[in-house]
């Protein structure tokens, strides 16, 4: 017998609930195309980020909420 066709998508939001949704964002617009669309579900990682990773930063507006960057340097080297 076949899972039915939702099952993926029930596993993966009891995933994101046992996260607390702490550590996962969803991508608002298409600022980051196209590597990131609107709608993409992003886990967080705490890593050390490296240059050309994507890191996750507090929105100085609102700090409730992340805001996506790509590193383009790190310490000052130019790229």
């Amino acid at each position: 017998m076949a899972l039915p066709r939702w099952a993926p998508a029930a596993l993966f939001a009891v995933v994101l609930v046992l996260l607390g949704l702490r550590y996962v964002a969803i991508v608002p617009d298409r600022e980051m195309a196209p590597s990131l669309f609107p709608w993409d579900i992003v886990l967080i990682l705490p890593t050390e980020p490296r240059e050309g990773d994507i890191v996750a930063l507090a929105d100085p507006l609102d700090p409730a909420r992340w805001t996506l960057r790509r590193i383009k340097s790190i310490g000052g080297a130019a790229s």
